[in-house]
């Protein structure tokens, strides 16, 4: 099982998606280059000239949701400094192109994974560094600051 922390917002200060998330019951993530491709059809980092126009975070994170997260994962919803919310993956990687997972500009949010999100998770204050990488795979120090802010908040 792995662990991971999440954000669900467009670009670094723009529109929130976490409530279309949880109302779904998905984590969802979006890049512009690669929202045409339904990535189950292909191996990692094809076709290349698509992949080619990712930024190496952009990269990893949509390499983490669409190849990497598994049934039973924990993911970790990050807001800003907070983190509040968290939830189990029940399956693996769809591409949902035709799904109403839409930003303010009106794009689709199609690469998801299901999640059951708890719905009595109190929000802790709390930065794991990475601030900046939408998908950020949790390492056992990120594991002891959460068990320590989760308690703390409690």
């Amino acid at each position: 099982m792995n662990y991971w922390r999440m954000s669900f917002r467009c670009g670094s200060r723009g529109y929130e998606m976490w409530p279309q998330c949880l109302e779904r019951g998905v984590a969802a993530i979006s890049y512009e280059s690669v929202d045409d491709l339904d990535l189950s059809k292909w191996l990692y980092n094809e076709p290349a000239e698509q992949w080619s126009q990712l930024s190496s975070s952009q990269k990893a994170s949509i390499r983490r949701v669409a190849y990497e997260m598994r049934k039973g994962d924990i993911i970790y919803v990050k807001q800003g400094t907070r983190i509040v919310g968290r939830g189990k993956v029940l399956g693996g990687y769809t591409y949902r192109l035709n799904d109403d997972i839409i930003d303010d500009s009106g794009d689709v949010w199609p690469h998801q994974v299901p999640v059951k999100w708890e719905t009595d998770f109190t929000p802790i204050s709390i930065l794991l560094g990475g601030e900046l990488i939408t998908v950020l795979k949790l390492t056992d120090a990120h594991l002891r600051l959460l068990g320590k802010a989760e308690s703390s908040a409690r």
